[in-house]
């Protein structure tokens, strides 16, 4: 996943997070609706009460954006100040990694989700299972991970 972070502390807008649940260092303090009924954003304030480990961000606001460009567009003029998880695109990412370096840190942690190929097997010609193993091994992955997701994965 993907975490861009504007150096500001205070309220800490964030995308990617896809709702309140669990315990923890958070207290939901409410919702914005659109006209449709959609979540716009969510609000958490600090749990006094919380008993594990203490940052420095006293509220955190949670905002619904319609697609990565506008993501990045919010990331861009400050209005957010964090994304996490994979709300932007490869491409974007290393946009940021390189063309935004100087106002805006970069941090890729583990990979928490696959790439996958699905084959009917039960399917011609797929259901033969040597058609389906040359399938995936005259892929070149390696080509795929740098030209479509700009290297950043394994």
């Amino acid at each position: 996943p993907w975490g861009f972070i504007n150096m500001s502390v205070g309220t800490v807008n964030c995308a990617g997070i896809l709702g309140p649940h669990g315990t923890g260092p958070w207290i939901f303090n409410g919702s914005t609706l659109r006209n449709d009924d959609s979540i716009a954003e969510m609000r958490f304030n600090r749990n006094a009460a919380w008993w594990g480990q203490r940052g420095n961000v006293d509220a955190m606001v949670v905002v619904n954006y319609p697609d990565s460009d506008a993501i990045k567009q919010a990331l861009l003029d400050g209005s957010l100040d964090v994304a996490v998880g994979p709300v932007l695109r490869p491409q974007q990412v290393q946009e940021f990694q390189t063309q935004h370096a100087a106002t805006h840190s970069t941090v890729l942690g583990p990979r928490l989700f696959n790439q996958i190929v699905v084959m009917n097997a039960n399917k011609t010609p797929t259901d033969d299972i040597q058609v389906r193993k040359l399938i995936m091994h005259s892929v070149d992955k390696s080509a795929i991970v740098e030209k479509e997701m700009f290297g950043q994965a394994s």
